[in-house]
């Protein structure tokens, strides 16, 4: 994960540094944007290998950092550092529990705009540095395992509200199922399966 954070940082490091350059060469329809923004988040995820595991989510939340380089005003590479939580409710036969989810992921996306920027579509990979998910099972924290792998696509779709504020709504789709358990004790671990997700975000970005 530290190599994964690192390899981001100097994608990020290097996008700054020749938009920098281009700059300082008199190309100025070659700029940057930044913003932040806030919205909910739905997980849909599903137990592959074992029926008998149900799976609920419920709503979470989002945060993110916003980074484009823009070239011109139709096309820009979008990329966000964001911060995911919500709850799962779990049941295995008698066995009920609340899952508590933590993501962070690393969207780069190819972004088309029109109407003067008012209309973005955007697609590409998304990184997920981090995927903890955990549960409390006699008195004590139990590890269920990550619900996002580390690659996924993500697609989607922008509308200006005014000049500075964007409202989202994205589509993140799994390139990969995940193994999990839930379940047993320390020393004796519970079911293992393997668990299939998606993620529906929406939310408002405020653009600097």
């Amino acid at each position: 994960m530290k190599r994964i954070i690192y390899i981001v940082c100097c994608c990020l490091i290097a996008l700054i540094g020749g938009t920098t350059t281009l700059s300082a060469q008199g190309l100025a329809k070659v700029h940057t944007e930044w913003g932040a923004g806030v919205g909910a988040v739905y997980t849909g995820i599903s137990g592959v290998s074992n029926s008998d595991m149900v799976l609920k989510p419920r709503f979470g939340y989002r945060g993110h950092l916003d980074f484009s380089l823009c070239f011109g005003r139709w096309l820009a590479i979008d990329t966000e550092v964001a911060y995911e939580g919500g709850t799962i409710d779990a049941k295995l036969y008698d066995l009920e529990r609340r899952l508590r989810t933590r993501n962070i992921d690393v969207p780069i996306l190819l972004s088309l705009r029109a109407l003067g920027g008012r209309i973005r579509i955007n697609a590409g990979p998304m990184i997920t540095a981090l995927s903890n998910v955990e549960y409390t099972h006699n008195n004590k924290v139990m590890l269920f395992g990550p619900i996002s792998p580390t690659w996924n696509l993500a697609c989607g779709l922008a509308v200006g509200l005014s000049r500075h504020f964007l409202f989202e709504a994205r589509y993140i789709h799994a390139l990969q199922e995940t193994n999990n358990q839930f379940g047993g004790t320390e020393q004796n671990p519970g079911m293992e399966f393997k668990t299939r997700s998606y993620r529906i975000s929406a939310g408002v970005t405020l653009r600097f």
